[in-house]
């Protein structure tokens, strides 16, 4: 495998991004690259669509619960249910010529069960055997809050330790000094072949400015992809800006969302399989769809009118979906009908937005960002707005 960083823009107090390429066995991959996330995979198993949804990157965000890390120390039964989903998950994204999987402890999780290093070792022991297991061939190193020089010293270990490469996450909410302290050792292991990817957990961008500006000093000319994962959906501080488009333009090669929130307000994952009084008050204000070309993911009231239903069936090419999408009212009282819709929202969202990291691709590769940004309004005003502080 070879990574080779083609270019880097950067404006002061406006954006940063690069192009990268990624040689692989399968053929050379070109980011900015949306991964296709095992959310996104299992929302189109919702909907009669025939499209394809292979990808260069597939990847599985698991945000690891207080509940969850207690079982995962404590319960055979789950630890081998995440081997056996993780297995099943490398089957249904093994055309991807690049796969990987996080399970990643939440704050709350860390501070409940990982405070001390030894429990953070724990975890960390356990969900690389859990990735073993699996038969996966990278392997991710989950960020657990280690001090940096104790990061330091866990990274030498386990990559001395594993022989399939490894990803090691940082956080994007490390200090800049963290960053700075442990960015050497990773460089270090990219310039002696060792590993090809660096793992960033994603955090607000507004509030980690001056740890972002460490990290793509740190990493900009680094020749390892930067995968981001757990991308937020979508920002409302933003005028609803989508996470993958603004993240491509702050740091991250290989980007990577964290797709739960469906409708507003509501964590569709945790939507209990068969309710007892299934209701959703009102689809027109909390459904949200990707528009390509504001790059915003709204709420189709704001629409004003159903242009948007047009845009969704040329984007799958399923003319069938119209009536789907046209008494989408039913789907407030319909549990089947409301997994369907959250299932082309996914499916949509993603094959439109990866098309158009695409796009932005191009531009960057040639040196013209700022001519695709100006195309762009709303990321071109959100970009100034987080760098500002304005948000």
């Amino acid at each position: 495998m070879r990574v080779r960083v083609l270019r880097g823009e950067e404006k002061k107090y406006f954006y940063s991004t690069r192009a990268v390429d990624v040689q692989t066995r399968d053929g050379t991959l070109h980011t900015p690259l949306r991964a296709l996330s095992q959310s996104e995979l299992d929302a189109k198993a919702r909907v009669p669509l025939t499209v394809p949804m292979h990808a260069p990157v597939s990847g599985t965000f698991k945000r690891m619960s207080s509940n969850d890390v207690s079982r995962l120390f404590l319960d055979n039964d789950f630890v081998e249910n995440q081997i056996q989903s993780l297995e099943n998950r490398r089957q249904r994204m093994q055309h991807s010529s690049l796969l990987f999987a996080l399970f990643q402890p939440s704050p709350s999780a860390i501070a409940d069960h990982l405070a001390q290093d030894k429990d953070k070792d724990k975890f960390l022991r356990m969900t690389l055997r859990l990735q073993q297991e699996a038969g996966m061939n990278l392997i991710t190193v989950p960020w657990v809050g280690y001090s940096a020089s104790r990061a330091i010293e866990e990274f030498k270990t386990l990559e001395s330790e594993t022989e399939v490469e490894p990803i090691f996450f940082l956080d994007q909410s490390m200090t800049p000094d963290e960053i700075k302290e442990v960015s050497p050792y990773l460089k270090d292991l990219v310039s002696s072949d060792r590993v090809h990817f660096i793992g960033l957990l994603h955090r607000p961008v507004r509030k980690t400015l001056a740890s972002c500006e460490a990290l793509w000093s740190s990493f900009k000319d680094t020749n390892a992809a930067i995968i981001s994962a757990g991308i937020e959906r979508f920002d409302e501080n933003l005028d609803d800006l989508s996470g993958i488009h603004l993240k491509e333009f702050i740091v991250g090669d290989i980007l990577l969302a964290d797709v739960r929130r469906i409708f507003v307000g509501e964590d569709t994952e945790k939507v209990p399989k068969k309710p007892p009084e299934f209701r959703i008050p009102n689809i027109e204000r909390t459904l949200r769809i990707f528009d390509k070309s504001t790059l915003t993911i709204s709420t189709i009231q704001s629409r004003h009118s159903d242009d948007w239903i047009d845009d969704v069936v040329n984007e799958l090419g399923e003319p069938q979906l119209k009536h789907i999408l046209r008494s989408r009212r039913e789907a407030e009282t319909d549990k089947d009908k409301y997994d369907v819709l959250t299932g082309i929202s996914k499916t949509h969202e993603y094959l439109s937005s990866q098309h158009e990291v695409q796009v932005s691709r191009e531009f960057i590769s040639k040196g013209e960002t700022e001519e695709y940004l100006g195309g762009k309004t709303v990321l071109n005003s959100g970009l100034q707005r987080v760098n500002r502080g304005l948000s």
